[in-house]
């Protein structure tokens, strides 16, 4: 995944909006960062609610 389909999906979310901290894009929904990405480009973060990780980790458990 690139660094620009990675912010396309993130700020297709609804209410979600791009910022930065400490040098790095953040997306936030409701002022709570909901997503991050590195400043190079190369690794992504998205929060999940226990169950969506549940279930992430349970349909791709060779992801995880």
């Amino acid at each position: 995944m690139t660094a620009d389909n990675f912010r396309r999906i993130a700020l297709a979310r609804k209410g979600v909006i791009e910022g930065s901290h400490q040098g790095h894009p953040d997306f936030r929904a409701n002022g709570r960062v909901v997503a991050s990405l590195r400043a190079t480009g190369e690794r992504g973060m998205v929060k999940l609610t226990h169950e969506e990780q549940a279930t992430l980790v349970a349909e791709h458990p060779d992801v995880f």
